[in-house]
């Protein structure tokens, strides 16, 4: 309207072909965008197959290891029930460790040759 009320032809018209410039390039735009979450639809959609293939995996692996331990715990009990143990019960191995002092001298530790084989350290300590 102000191009016709100024009376210039030429103004409306690179009025309109600025606006014809600009719809064109909105439309390819909106071609890309749709493209791209066209794109974007596929991979999530891929992802999603991905990760439930994965949780059912380890559902089965989950339930497997769930029916071996009870399995074992139920062995276990049959084996307790009838007097028998299924893992040898041994008594665990210890080295007593004792400080002595003597006056002048600092704290010293010493092994029970009978539990271990470490040595009197006394020696590497008065040195």
């Amino acid at each position: 309207q102000l191009a016709v009320a100024e009376q210039a032809p030429d103004l409306a018209a690179d009025l309109l072909q600025e606006v014809k410039d600009w719809v064109t390039d909105m439309k390819k735009d909106s071609d890309v965008i749709r493209n791209n979450y066209g794109e974007l639809q596929s991979t999530i959609g891929s992802l999603a197959d991905r990760a439930l293939q994965s949780k059912q995996q380890a559902d089965v692996k989950l339930a497997q290891a769930v029916a071996n331990v009870q399995e074992a715990m139920m062995s276990r009990e049959n084996a307790t029930e009838k007097g028998s143990c299924t893992y040898p019960q041994t008594e665990p191995q210890f080295q007593v460790a004792t400080r002595t002092e003597e006056a002048g001298r600092p704290p010293v530790a010493e092994v029970d040759a009978a539990a271990s084989s470490w040595v009197n350290f006394e020696s590497s300590v008065a040195n």
